[in-house]
Formats: C-alpha cells, structure tokens, sequence
C-alpha cells in the first residue's frame, strides 16, 4: 500500500526525473539495442531513425483523484506514435498483447497507459509498471517506424515500389 508521498520519493530515488512537480513526473528511459551486448567495445555505426527514435521513452506519472475523493490512482502514460503511424486494426492486436495497461488513441497520438490503485501498489509493482510501459512504449515505436520507413510490399514480398 502506497501513498503518493511514497511514490514521489520512491522515483525520486531510484530514477532521474526530468520533471518533478506536486501531482506529476516525467522521467526519461533509454533502452538498449539488442545488439548492444554483442558488438560491446566496438565502434558502431550512427543509429538509423527507427533505432534514434525508439532509444528514448518519456514516462509521465500523474496523481489522479475520484471525483468521490475516496480513492487516488497513478496514471503513467509513454507516447507511442501519430495517428497517421499505426492502422486501428494494428493498435487493437497489439493491445490485445499487452500485459498490462491500453494503447489508446489521446488527441492524435497514441499513448502507451496503465492506471494503478495506490491504496493497493507495492513500490516494486510500481517499478515493474514503469519499466514496463517504457519497455513496451519503445518496441512499438521502432516497430512502427520500421514499418513506415520501408517501402510497402505485396503480398509476395516485391516491393511496390520497384
């Protein structure tokens, strides 16, 4: 069980917050190339657009309160991609994938989200839901900007470009 106190110094201590206000945080995860462990020590060429784009999540935690007042939740959110990006169709298979939160459509982006009850977070449920939504946040976009940075291809393979 958590407080909002908790959680406000729980990221403070354990993440660089890039913001930190009174009912909000937003803080930066840089995520690994897979391939990073393999090529350790050797130099690399520049990151491709897809990977640049993906290297980095802003999560943002908010403090949102019931309308009762009963009950207080933490919301953390990680953009994902435009509208434009990512067909419905795709974003509800993938949603269906998740483990845990929605992909959602807010204004024209779409946004990585996970709601959490703090009367009933542990501080390292918390942790896993950071990193997760992070984690998650930016395979999807380097999916999504893989598959838009390539010509599109029929069906048996060709580009259509070509």
């Amino acid at each position: 069980m958590a407080s909002w106190s908790e959680v406000q110094a729980f990221v403070r201590k354990h993440y660089v917050l890039r913001l930190d206000q009174p009912h909000h945080f937003t803080m930066d995860f840089a995520l690994p190339e897979a391939e990073a462990d393999v090529d350790a020590g050797k130099a690399r060429p520049a990151l491709d657009e897809a990977s640049l784009a993906a290297a980095v999540v802003h999560v943002h935690g908010q403090l949102l309160q019931a309308s009762d007042g009963a009950k207080t939740w933490l919301s953390v959110r990680a953009e994902v991609c435009g509208e434009r990006a990512m067909s419905p169709t795709a974003a509800l298979r993938h949603g269906a994938r998740l483990l845990l939160g929605a992909l959602v459509l807010s204004g024209n982006q779409y946004v990585l989200r996970h709601t959490l009850l703090l009367s009933d977070l542990s501080l390292s449920s918390l942790q896993y839901a950071l990193e997760y939504i992070a984690r998650e946040a930016g395979a999807l976009r380097k999916k999504v900007l893989k598959q838009t940075a390539s010509p599109p291809r029929s069906p048996l393979g060709q580009s259509l470009n070509d």
